[in-house]
């Protein structure tokens, strides 16, 4: 990597909030159920985010095949992120899956993080994205559920956890404090199934 004095221009990153949706098991499935679900689930993220007053602009988003990294504008609220957003996730999953079929059922993972980004013409990058990604493999948000026939399960950083803790936006008697060990990160989270 290039020392950061060999750079034309120094980084401007800017503290957004966002969130990572990852479909479970994509791909274990055909390239027709993954075509199917992929759609299924953006259809899904794009409609509750509108209905919560997400802007849903191609800048703001990148899709990631099995998923979608969503940043926030300025004003995109943190606690809208971690209830909401993932209750309503959670509705939509369980309405799809009462008519589909067993290969194009679908479970959510989501990710909700906050911390410094830098945009540029590609899209967004940075730490926070990048622990958040790690947080989405967590084998215990995995576990729990799969033993739920969870629609929907919620991961967020043990640092976002204690900075949130104050405003008593999460249920704490159903937030789960997990150890995660995935590629270079090993850090705490929290989970939860809404």
């Amino acid at each position: 990597m290039p020392h950061p004095s060999r750079w034309a221009q120094p980084l401007k990153p800017r503290h957004r909030n966002f969130f990572i949706v990852d479909i479970s098991d994509y791909s274990v499935r055909d390239d027709a159920s993954q075509t199917h679900v992929r759609g299924t689930m953006i259809d899904m993220v794009e409609q509750v985010a509108a209905g919560l007053g997400i802007r849903w602009r191609s800048e703001l988003h990148s899709d990631r095949g099995d998923g979608l990294l969503i940043v926030a504008e300025k004003r995109g609220r943190i606690d809208v992120l971690l209830t909401d957003l993932p209750r309503r996730l959670n509705d939509a999953v369980r309405r799809h899956n009462m008519t589909a079929s067993p290969d194009t059922q679908i479970q959510l993972r989501v990710a909700v993080g906050a911390g410094f980004l830098h945009r540029d013409e590609k899209g967004y990058s940075g730490d926070a994205i990048n622990r958040a990604t790690r947080l989405l493999d967590a084998p215990e948000l995995k576990a729990e559920m799969k033993s739920q026939g969870a629609g929907c399960g919620v991961i967020i950083s043990g640092q976002l956890y204690e900075a949130i803790q104050g405003f008593h936006i999460l249920d704490d008697r159903k937030t789960q404090k997990v150890r995660v060990d995935v590629k270079e990160t090993h850090t705490t989270a929290w989970m939860w199934i809404p």
